[in-house]
């Protein structure tokens, strides 16, 4: 499975955006419209549609208002673009079925998981503020990678800030049905006094376009593109987004419920071991204790990440939710500490 970057068209090349389909191919997803194309929110809007939307977010940080997280519930079609309509196909397909996921098939993004609802309740409890390279995987809604986002915009009024946020999932439906309207909505409810004049709306859309990446396909084919060894992406047939690191290590990684299986779990602890900047590079894991029946969970992340061979990890366990009733929940901080010796 190929993995494909830059899903919203930068300010160059906004006349048409170019993607791959399943077989590798380049096809057309948008033309330019007169007065539309040239805004980063007039092709999110173009491209997506929908307008029922919900908070998950609980108010005990009533004062915190100001930056709440909107996931988006339902799916609409606005265009009569033949690929549009098939993404939507796909999505309404899996929201029709009675499974979370099909593994590599489906991965689960089109729901909400708790898990990154306990991440985003917890970055908001403790004022996190996250600088640097950010990757969010297996984002789905992207509710943690968006909180990140519009902390730094809202920092970015008073200084200068330098965060740039990947959003990458296994499924390109939900990057398009979920994860680029959420980003957009919010972005559009944080800045909102800000998009009252024109020079106000460019100037965010092109901090976005600097700053925010969407990113679909496996994980490994995605590493191998980051270090520029991938070899059937169109992300490298393409000038290389300017919110990826150059060198393919992130300062954050953030990811919830990515290990749900014992596969799934060693593969978050490879990405992490992979793309954690040495020495210094930290990650936030929201997963259940255990996942019953399929064998993931917190043990089993932890193990894969002692068992890896070329970095070492500190693990800590910063708040663990237990009601008494259902699954043990944990949010994990783990700390890159730098090459093995």
């Amino acid at each position: 499975m190929s993995f494909s970057f830059n899903f919203v068209p930068n300010a160059e090349h906004a006349s048409t955006f170019v993607n791959a389909d399943s077989s590798g191919a380049c096809i057309e997803v948008g033309k330019k419209q007169p007065e539309k194309m040239n805004s980063w929110f007039s092709w999110i809007k173009q491209e997506t549609a929908g307008s029922f939307f919900e908070s998950f977010l609980q108010k005990e940080h009533a004062q915190n208002e100001s930056i709440p997280l909107v996931p988006r519930q339902q799916q609409g079609v606005r265009t009569a673009n033949d690929y549009i309509l098939r993404v939507r196909e796909e999505s309404a397909s899996f929201r029709s079925r009675n499974t979370d996921l099909v593994p590599g098939v489906y991965e689960g993004g089109l729901k909400v998981w708790e898990c990154s609802v306990d991440m985003c309740r917890y970055f908001l409890s403790q004022n996190i503020i996250i600088d640097g390279h950010v990757l969010e995987l297996g984002c789905g809604h992207g509710l943690p990678g968006i909180f990140i986002l519009k902390q730094a915009i809202l920092l970015s009024q008073q200084k200068p800030i330098d965060c740039c946020i990947t959003f990458s999932d296994y499924n390109e439906f939900v990057i398009k049905d979920v994860t680029m309207p959420n980003v957009a909505i919010n972005v559009q409810d944080t800045c909102s006094k800000r998009l009252d004049s024109v020079d106000g709306q460019q100037n965010i859309e092109h901090w976005l376009r600097e700053h925010v990446t969407f990113g679909a396909g496996d994980w490994l084919v995605m590493s191998d593109t980051l270090f520029e060894k991938g070899t059937d992406s169109i992300a490298l047939k393409q000038p290389k987004h300017p919110a990826l690191p150059k060198d393919g290590l992130y300062d954050c990684i953030l990811a919830s419920e990515t290990t749900y299986s014992e596969t799934s779990a060693m593969e978050t602890a490879e990405l992490l071991s992979r793309h954690l900047k040495p020495g210094k590079g930290v990650s936030y894991i929201s997963t259940k204790r255990y996942y019953f029946g399929v064998g993931g969970g917190t043990k089993c992340l932890c193990d894969a990440l002692h068992k890896q061979k070329a970095h070492k990890f500190h693990i800590e366990t910063l708040k663990v939710y237990d009601n008494g009733a259902g699954n043990i929940r944990e949010l994990l901080l783990v700390k890159s500490l730098g090459p093995k010796s």
